[in-house]
């Protein structure tokens, strides 16, 4: 998990402060211990580009380290410094992705994915999108082509807000760090509504007014003074679909679809870093333990919740997988305090959310950060 953000000014007689792209960071170094980066750019700085429309920017990350620990520093650029890259998530393919550039003639200078973004971009313009596989919400920008393009994953693992004023644009993973800029704080009643129905807010709602989601699968290009929200993706692209004109078995769509996770298993595998698994004994992470099982010999590392109230308790289930796949299993037992826990929740939600499934993941995720 990295933070990114930015801020963008429509006309360059002002230029983005850095200070406020360095607040805006760290309210998101707990997304990114590991590194904070920061670019500016306005158009007074470099004559020799084309003078397009004015405009300036600053981009900022903040940086866990999974992929090239040592070389991964963002905001990366391309080979002249004219496309700039934030990247929060992870590039599945950029193995395959990154000898393809290279092969086509692109120079890289780190090991990175975020970098075959850059060079994806160079070669295939927004369309670049297309051919990644991955969680993500990204920053580009162009220089020569005074353009932003901010995007989300197909299914919005990885969250990306948004708010356009009169003079400019802001984003980031979190929307504490919009807030560091002076933007008015009032409360969305469509938002409080859908909430109260919904026990949470869709996109592209916030509770603050004005503050948006970037929605999944949705590009927002900002560029020669206009804003354009584009779909490239929806549960009815074909994607991942069967294009056979000859009739599809149920068994063939069964073995498509255990081919399709195996394949997505492996590839989030790749990794610097030790990995590990959330198990909750449940379908989802137990079928994620197995699958792991048969795609890789390493050690696998299970991490799992147990609570003092029995009846909201799952570790024997929990348990029972790991010893069937003989995991390294790690347990913590904790006696939920609302009073300790629900500022937390709050800080780091930013608006409401009523699933109870956060308060276990919180405690898991504070688990395996030691």
């Amino acid at each position: 998990m990295c933070g990114i953000c930015g801020k963008l000014y429509f006309e360059s007689n002002r230029p983005v402060e850095k200070r406020l792209v360095e607040a805006m960071c760290n309210v998101l170094r707990h997304r990114g211990p590991d590194d904070m980066g920061m670019y500016t750019f306005s158009n007074h700085q470099d004559g020799n580009l084309n003078p397009g429309h004015s405009c300036s920017i600053g981009l900022g990350q903040t940086r866990l380290s999974i992929i090239d620990l040592a070389t991964g520093h963002q905001p990366i650029h391309n080979e002249n410094k004219t496309v700039w890259v934030v990247l929060n998530g992870e590039i599945y393919n950029f193995q395959a992705l990154k000898s393809e550039l290279v092969s086509q003639g692109h120079r890289f200078y780190t090991s990175s994915d975020t970098e075959v973004i850059v060079h994806l971009y160079e070669e295939y313009g927004n369309n670049f999108v297309q051919h990644v596989n991955g969680m993500f919400a990204i920053a580009i920008w162009d220089e020569k082509r005074r353009r932003l393009v901010l995007l989300r994953d197909r299914i919005g693992i990885k969250p990306l807000y948004y708010f356009v004023g009169n003079d400019g644009l802001l984003f980031a993973s979190e929307i504490k760090a919009i807030l560091q800029d002076e933007v008015e704080r009032e409360v969305d009643i469509q938002a409080l509504w859908n909430y109260l129905s919904y026990n949470y807010i869709p996109s592209p709602l916030t509770i603050f007014k004005g503050i948006r989601k970037l929605s999944p699968g949705t590009m927002l290009i900002w560029e020669d003074g206009e804003l354009e929200t584009r779909k490239y993706w929806d549960i009815t692209s074909k994607d991942y679909g069967y294009e056979s004109d000859s009739p599809v078995s149920e068994e063939d769509y069964e073995e498509g679809l255990l081919e399709r996770l195996k394949e997505a298993v492996r590839l989030q595998l790749i990794s610097d870093v030790p990995l590990g698994v959330f198990l909750s004994g449940g379908l989802d992470s137990s079928t994620i333990v197995a699958l792991i099982r048969e795609v890789s010999n390493n050690n696998i590392k299970t991490f799992s919740i147990g609570f003092e109230d029995k009846s909201y308790d799952e570790l024997d289930f929990a348990r029972s997988v790991a010893g069937q796949f003989e995991t390294d299993h790690h347990e913590l037992v904790v006696r939920m305090n609302p009073e300790e826990i629900l500022p937390k929740l709050v800080y780091h939600f930013d608006e409401p959310f009523a699933d109870f499934s956060a308060i276990p993941v919180y405690y898991l995720s504070e688990m395996t950060r030691r």
